[in-house]
């Protein structure tokens, strides 16, 4: 089984993408597929949707506020908002 996440005209979603090159179609995965995984019975044509990174958005945001634990009060923390990274990330580091 080939596992994917994709964006659909319905929202995000964790998918099975099955069928022969050309003629994949995405189903639709409820909640992780992570175990034996429950199909809701919605499916799309894959040229229909966008793939997206297959990870769990959660641990994306951990890290970023990991990073700004780690390097509060050395002046390189951000806001802490979604786009702001540390100064030192927005240098030009050309010679």
């Amino acid at each position: 089984m080939r596992l994917g996440r994709i964006a659909s005209p319905d929202g995000v979603a964790f998918v099975s993408i099955e069928g022969q090159p050309g003629e994949e179609t995405a189903r639709e995965i409820a909640e992780h597929p992570f175990g034996t995984p429950t199909f809701t019975g919605r499916s799309w044509p894959l040229a229909d949707v966008r793939l997206l990174a297959p990870i769990l958005a959660s641990k994306v945001g951990l890290h970023g506020q990991e990073l700004c634990r780690a390097h509060q009060g050395d002046g390189r923390a951000g806001t802490g908002r979604p786009g702001d990274l540390p100064q030192a990330q927005h240098r030009d580091h050309r010679p």
